[in-house]
């Protein structure tokens, strides 16, 4: 299938025999940047931009010189060469998410056990620390603060302080589908967190 590029305007009698088309059709006909520069070359010729008109002007490829490039064994065989290329890094880029993906999925979690007064007092101390390190214009936590407030700083002191889970997120930082395992991994501690303690409340936000 051919993509063509409506857009461009004729601005001589020649042109208005001639179709262009874009970069970014070529991509869409199977073509690569890489593609692009070894064979297309500089491009037919500039037209101005008519989505962003203060952007750069529109790279235009006279289409029939196009589809007699494409017709070449050499160009065939580099396209087929970049399609197996491509696929090959699709693979492997899934195959390094799911073993991040699997390595924070067996990841042993350990909670500590402590009472829940000992807990709030540390929750409320870590807490005010760390917010009275960059302002004083914060409301400090106590042990009488709202009830959801409480689980929130308990459940992130027991996550941030009390488990592996900082370590862990070094470990796989910079990973493939770093994202996704950092959400697996915050959810299954803490619902080992929300086991330990059932007197937290889940939903706290």
């Amino acid at each position: 299938m051919d993509y063509t590029c409506r857009s461009a305007l004729k601005t001589n009698k020649r042109d208005r025999k001639e179709e262009y088309i874009t970069a970014s059709d070529l991509k869409q006909r199977g073509w690569t940047s890489r593609l692009i520069g070894i064979f297309a070359g500089e491009p037919d010729k500039f037209e101005k931009n008519i989505v962003y008109r203060s952007g750069p002007k529109m790279k235009l490829y006279l289409l029939k010189r196009i589809r007699k490039i494409e017709k070449t064994k050499k160009f065939k065989e580099a396209k087929e060469k970049a399609k197996r290329y491509k696929e090959s890094a699709i693979k492997s880029a899934e195959t390094k998410r799911q073993r991040t993906l699997d390595y924070v999925n067996s990841v042993h979690i350990k909670v500590p056990t402590m009472d829940k007064e000992s807990l709030i007092e540390l929750a409320c101390a870590s807490y005010n620390e760390w917010h009275d390190r960059f302002s004083e214009l914060f409301e400090k936590a106590s042990p009488d603060s709202d009830e959801k407030f409480i689980s929130r700083i308990c459940v992130n002191y027991l996550r941030h302080e009390c488990t592996r889970y900082e370590k862990e997120l070094d470990k796989i930082f910079g990973a493939v589908g770093v994202q996704e395992a950092h959400d697996i991994l915050k959810e299954r501690v803490n619902n080992a967190i929300f086991e330990k303690y059932d007197w937290l409340i889940r939903d706290y936000h």
